[in-house]
């Protein structure tokens, strides 16, 4: 491309062809140093105009850090080049596969990891039938507690495993469409290991991200890349105040180490424990961090037990808080796709709210279940919270909420051990 020079080094970008595109909509992270404020992305597509020029598009970005850039990509189809305008120049990064896809229609599925606790197997829930079938076994070791579905329709699902007897656990993919699983990175996980660095992960943009906290580098949200290296998406160093106070310790808690996120809104919902200098314990909290302006505000609870949600907001840098005084009552937010809910859970009840997750107000109160209900999913099609339970024997089975009823039931089908489900549209 004329006028094209090196304006950025050491660039990695992601992988992607016909059998694994980029979606429309889906937060890309490109490696390399030399981005800065005034980086601009576009892609070119390979479709010419009737004036046989190439279509282009520009990107919204994201972040700009040291390592990286992230952006969404553009509403386009096929090949394209990256391109980066910066300072009156141009330089093609690399090419990506785009492919539009309505994520709203594709098929739901609702799957299940379980069976034996040591060697867990991968089921899949079949909802006229009530039943579960055996789609493959998981090769690599144990899940701990949760699977995180991946939402840009390609299929993988993502979860920690502890890979053998040591302490050590490693993030894993699943890709349920041919049956493979595959290490993203190993030892991430710090309530395992003390020297690692992660919090919990989610979904950011169709693409797999994660919440990491430590005092060098304080807060920090990254996108997960090739071969597990990472993207730093933003940066909030401990010595910035939050509620007024200095933070000196953050951890995410082992019953929760998934974050939620709204697109609606652009904010990411994670539970955790603060500590503030001069405290000698810790608290559970809700934080935001704006990923725009890095402005962090939080309301917590002082006492040292309680439950609390946490908000970070990437678009506007409000910080709400929902706490929980008495201590009695575990918080749990679940993303139905449309609306995001916040589960009050207390020892034989659960109270289900639709939450504004910029504010964290309620939005209305959509029933209440006569259950404790722990790691919920959400299926849309039938428009219910499913939850694994061992209530009626040594077997486990799946519970049922429908929020149209307001009704709960449990399914005939069941499994000596569950570790946890999942749904997931692809």
């Amino acid at each position: 491309m004329p006028g094209e020079v090196t304006l950025v080094k050491e660039i990695e970008v992601p992988t992607s062809g016909t059998s694994n595109p980029i979606v429309p909509g889906q937060m890309i992270a490109v490696y390399g140093k030399g981005f800065t404020g005034s980086s601009e992305i576009w892609f070119h597509s390979s479709v010419k105009t009737k004036a046989d020029n190439p279509v282009e598009f520009k990107a919204e970005i994201i972040s700009v850090s040291d390592n990286g850039i992230s952006f969404i990509a553009p509403k386009v189809s096929g090949q394209c080049d990256i391109l980066l305008k910066q300072d009156g120049k141009t330089q093609t990064l690399g090419s990506a596969y785009i492919e539009e896809k309505n994520l709203d229609q594709l098929k739901e599925y609702m799957y299940v990891i379980g069976g034996i606790e040591e060697s867990p197997s991968v089921y899949q829930y079949i909802q006229g039938n009530d039943e579960l079938q055996k789609k493959s076994d998981l090769k690599k070791g144990d899940v701990i507690k949760f699977a995180l579905p991946g939402t840009n329709g390609n299929g993988k699902v993502y979860y920690f495993q502890r890979i053998d007897s040591s302490d050590k656990v490693s993030l894993c993919s699943y890709d349920l469409k041919i049956n493979e699983e595959q290490v993203i990175c190993s030892d991430w996980l710090n309530k395992f290991a003390n020297d690692a660095a992660g919090q919990s992960i989610g979904m950011i943009e169709g693409s797999l991200c994660g919440v990491e906290c430590s005092w060098e580098k304080g807060f920090e949200i990254i996108q997960f890349g090739k071969n597990g290296k990472n993207a730093i998406i933003k940066t909030y160093p401990t010595t910035q105040l939050v509620a007024g106070k200095q933070v000196v310790k953050f951890y995410c808690e082992d019953d929760n180490l998934l974050f939620n996120y709204d697109a609606e809104t652009k904010c990411v919902l994670v539970t955790g424990a603060i500590q503030f200098e001069g405290e000698e314990d810790t608290s559970e909290c809700l934080i935001s961090l704006n990923i725009r302006t890095g402005d962090i505000k939080m309301i917590r609870n002082r006492q040292d037990t309680s439950e609390c949600l946490i908000s970070l907001n990437i678009r506007t840098g409000d910080i709400k808080m929902i706490r929980n005084r008495q201590s009695n009552i575990w918080l749990q937010t679940l993303n139905t796709g449309k609306q995001i809910l916040l589960l009050e859970t207390e020892e034989n009840k659960t109270t289900i709210k639709q939450i504004n997750a910029s504010t964290l107000e309620t939005v209305s109160t959509l029933g209440v279940s006569n259950r404790y209900i722990f790691n919920p999913v959400y299926l849309e099609q039938s428009n219910e919270i499913c939850w694994a339970s061992s209530d009626y024997g040594s077997d486990y089975y799946i519970m049922k909420y429908d929020l149209n009823t307001q009704k709960e039931n449990i399914t005939s089908c069941s499994l000596s051990y569950i570790e946890t489900l999942f749904s997931i549209k692809y």
